[in-house]
């Protein structure tokens, strides 16, 4: 992992932006051979990425239950704003807000 500016990390696979709803990290999957792909303007000082990234939980049986999918985050990155999707499951839902700085001692 390697800083992309203040506001993105650079992974393998594409680029960690911390979430101030969720209040951890996502990953938005940038040049992906084989899986999930979401474009990037390239611009590390106001990102934009698309299309949406969404969150979630995904659905599954047990022996005594099925449990449905949920949405734990969803948002667009524009011009360096989140915009979150009002099916979103915190308190930012429906909200444009700065992407904020990644904090500088993450996964120490």
């Amino acid at each position: 992992m390697s800083a992309a500016g203040r506001f993105l990390r650079k992974v393998e696979t594409g680029y960690l932006h911390w979430c101030p709803g969720c209040e951890s990290a996502h990953h938005i999957w940038v040049g992906n051979a084989s899986g999930p792909n979401w474009s990037f303007d390239g611009n590390v000082d106001a990102p934009t990425f698309n299309p949406s990234v969404r969150v979630f939980t995904p659905a599954y049986k047990d022996e005594d239950c099925e449990i449905p999918e949920t949405t734990e985050c969803h948002y667009f990155i524009r011009a360096g704003k989140i915009e979150f999707c009002g099916d979103s499951a915190h308190d930012l839902r429906g909200q444009t807000v700065p992407l904020p700085e990644f904090p500088e001692n993450y996964g120490y």
